[in-house]
C-alpha cells in the first residue's frame, strides 16, 4: 500500500531488480512496477536503465553479515554472485571469503521499512 511504502506484486520477479522509491512519478521508467503503487520500482536491466540499490537484493533468511550491493555485471561462477539466492546481480563483497571484491559505497535500505512485497514468492 502507498502508506506503508510496500510494493504488491501477485509473484516476485526474478528479473529485472526492483526497490521502492519514493522520488517515482506516474510515467517515470519503472515506476508503478507492480501495476498498483507508484514507488515501486524496477531497475537494472532490461528496459529499465535506472541502477538499482542494494536493497533490491532480498534475503529470504534475514539480512547477512557480509556487505553485498547489486552488480549488473554478475554472472554465474563469479565469485560472491547471487548472494541473496535470487538474483544474479546481488553480489557479497569485501569481507572473506569476497576480500578481492571491492565493495561500493553501500547505499542504506529505505527509510522505515518501506520496501517492495510480494503475495506469491518463486521457487
Amino acid at each position: 500500500s502507498t502508506d506503508r511504502g510496500v510494493g504488491e506484486f501477485e509473484k516476485e520477479p526474478l528479473f529485472p531488480g526492483y526497490f521502492w522509491d519514493p522520488s517515482c512519478e506516474i510515467g517515470m521508467e519503472g515506476c508503478l512496477a507492480d501495476g498498483k503503487n507508484v514507488g515501486c520500482r524496477f531497475c537494472g536491466g532490461g528496459d529499465f536503465t535506472t541502477p538499482c540499490p542494494a536493497s533490491s537484493c532480498h534475503f529470504p533468511g534475514g539480512e547477512p553479515f557480509v556487505p553485498y550491493y547489486w552488480d549488473p555485471d554478475c554472472e554465474m561462477g563469479m565469485l560472491g554472485c547471487w548472494a541473496d539466492g535470487i538474483h544474479r546481480q546481488c553480489r557479497y563483497c569485501g569481507e572473506y571469503p569476497y576480500t578481492s571484491i571491492d565493495c561500493p559505497e553501500l547505499l542504506s535500505a529505505p527509510p522505515q521499512g518501506a520496501a517492495c512485497a510480494f503475495t506469491h514468492k518463486t521457487q
